[in-house]
């Protein structure tokens, strides 16, 4: 995620490429990984357009900081175009769910394989020892939703962070 207007990578995101940029190391059997980035709607078009744009560049440069071949990464920027929330000029939303809209996501490339990066709320895990549903489902994206709702930013994360330990 990025604050409004920035297209620098946050601390908190440094950590979480740093660790996608071994796999990726790890695996030259990915071939292409796309990096697209977006805005929330506040600004002009234009201008969000190239603010993407500096972000997916950013992270481009970040990973090849890391030791990744500059062939293997493509940087698109979406601007505001891919909305994951309905947060769209005129609509009236919180900071958090404009922060939803600024972030970036992967699609990555595997022979003839396409893996997407998704958003929190489209996870449900089961936690269940067994693996029974019934017998002890927790929908982490219902208590993510929950926390938004509340704009509880830090607890938001929390379960966010609980959800990809578990996927």
């Amino acid at each position: 995620y990025y604050d409004f207007s920035k297209w620098y990578v946050r601390k908190e995101a440094a950590k979480t490429l740093d660790r996608f940029s071994k796999i990726l190391k790890d695996h030259s059997e990915i071939k292409l990984i796309e990096i697209g980035s977006h805005t929330d709607s506040r600004g002009s078009y234009g201008f969000n357009e190239k603010l993407s744009q500096k972000r997916a560049n950013g992270v481009v440069d970040y990973l090849i900081s890391k030791g990744l071949d500059k062939s293997r990464l493509v940087a698109k920027g979406y601007g505001e175009s891919q909305l994951v929330n309905r947060c769209k000029d005129g609509v009236e939303c919180s900071e958090i769910e404009h922060q939803r809209n600024r972030r970036t996501t992967f699609r990555i490339l595997l022979n003839s394989e396409e893996f997407s990066s998704i958003e929190p709320y489209d996870i449900f895990v089961d936690y269940s020892p067994n693996n029974k549903p019934e017998q002890g489902l927790i929908d982490l994206s219902l208590e993510l939703r929950d926390q938004l709702d509340n704009d509880n930013i830090e607890s938001a994360l929390r379960v966010q962070r609980q959800m990809i330990k578990k996927v």
